[in-house]
């Protein structure tokens, strides 16, 4: 009897020991966990033959269960996993509700949602996992989440936090092929409780409002030094990316492509109203395009000032500088060598300072002397406290190429000097 009760003990040891060793060899699932009260709902917003078919379980039952749409999942200081039934082409336009009153841990691989393997590292289709987690101003720590894809689709990943408070970031988004609108608006409106990681965004290829208003209007923003070190852009690659945001400042490193691509930049900054200060040689870029800048820093009214060395360019492009500082209305002057460039184009200059706070302008501003269409279009227009012009230099003059250039300045004393007419 005894020799069969050490038997036994003998089998149960291993099937214990088989099973632990079974569930440390499964694949990393999504784990979401809370120290406290815990509701989880699958929300779907699409015709039934269109919902994800997802698993989950729970700390209190580790049998894997079907998920049913719009049905709460709860559980009090625990977790609840989720995973694929199999396989699933996207998520969206499904969505996973969480709400807690305290901190929740989103962990695991992200994929084992499209694959209960683990073993997918590709997205399959457009919009994947867009709009993914419905987190309105719940606390999120992403520390452990990994997004391990390395080559994206179009808009996989817009909006997956949106609107929610980011205690901790992912360590990084390792994707070295992106494509169109893949991270739009993936934080924005976010309350961030922590830093950026300086290796966030590690792509240097780059696609089409790929990083388009990824932290637009977030509050407790701080940029590392080298988040962004593609030298190769797309355009409209960084439109809106920090718009709207309370963002004080910006490091020098930042932005080191030399040449831009159409609106590459465009309303990147915009109504940033905290930020103080633009760092000298943030934009070395010598070869633009068009509206490469447009809007850049408009609506940035805690600028007082424009370093002289800002804008190096000699040679530009149709729209470069469109609105760049238009509503800046704390800049009061500008430094004489802002604008050192020789050759323009069409509406180049258009509103750059438009309804800005200028005064006062250097006299040897705009060096050009042989310009293009339109190219000051409205330049100064608004500027109702300039009193002194800058001078015209220009000797060959094309159509239109002064327009509204100071309309509606009104404290005016004195009108520009033309050379062209001398």
């Amino acid at each position: 009897m005894k020799k069969i009760t050490h038997i036994l003990g003998i089998i149960f040891l291993f099937l214990c020991s088989t099973l632990i060793a079974q569930e440390n060899n499964e694949p990393d699932y999504l784990r979401i966990n809370a120290s406290r009260q815990l509701k989880v709902i699958l929300n779907c917003w699409s015709d039934p033959e269109d919902y994800p078919s997802l698993q989950y379980r729970t700390n209190l039952n580790k049998t894997w269960q079907k998920v049913i749409p719009d049905q709460p999942i709860n559980v009090y200081n625990g977790y609840i996993e989720l995973k694929a039934n199999g396989t699933n082409s996207k998520i969206y336009p499904s969505r996973i509700e969480i709400n807690s009153s305290r901190c929740v841990d989103i962990s695991g691989n992200i994929m084992t949602l499209l694959d209960e393997t683990g073993e997918l590292d590709t997205i399959p289709t457009d919009y994947c996992f867009s709009f993914l987690f419905d987190c309105y101003k719940t606390a999120l720590n992403l520390s452990n989440l990994t997004l391990p894809a390395t080559k994206l689709r179009k808009g996989c990943y817009e909006r997956m936090f949106y609107q929610s408070k980011i205690e901790n970031f992912p360590n990084n988004l390792p994707a070295s092929i992106l494509s169109e609108n893949c991270y739009e608006q993936m934080f924005a409106l976010c309350e961030l409780n922590c830093e950026i990681p300086n290796d966030f965004l590690p792509a240097t290829e780059l696609a089409m409002n790929c990083y388009k208003e990824m932290f637009a209007q977030c509050t407790n923003l701080s940029i590392p030094d080298h988040l962004l070190p593609a030298q190769n852009l797309k355009s409209n690659c960084y439109r809106k990316m920090f718009a709207g945001s309370d963002l004080i400042s910006i490091p020098e490193t930042l932005l080191p492509a030399t040449k831009l691509e159409k609106a590459c930049y465009a309303g990147m900054f915009n109504k940033c109203i905290n930020l103080a200060e633009i760092p000298r040689h943030l934009l070395p870029a010598t070869q633009l395009a068009t509206g490469c800048y447009e809007h850049m820093f408009s609506d940035c009214n805690s600028l007082t000032t424009i370093p002289e060395t800002l804008l190096p360019a000699i040679l530009l492009s149709d729209s470069c500088y469109l609105g760049m500082f238009a509503n800046c209305t704390n800049i009061h002057d500008l430094p004489q060598h802002l604008l050192p460039a020789t050759t323009l184009s069409p509406y180049c200059y258009k509103e750059m300072f438009i309804n800005s706070g200028l005064s006062i302008l250097p006299t040897n501003l705009l060096p050009a002397t042989q310009l293009a269409p339109s190219c000051y279009y409205s330049m100064f227009q608004d500027c109702i406290d300039l009193e002194s012009p800058t001078e015209l230099p220009a000797t060959t003059l094309s159509d239109a190429c002064y327009s509204c250039m100071f309309r509606y300045c009104q404290s005016l004393r004195t009108a520009p000097i033309l050379r062209s007419l001398k």
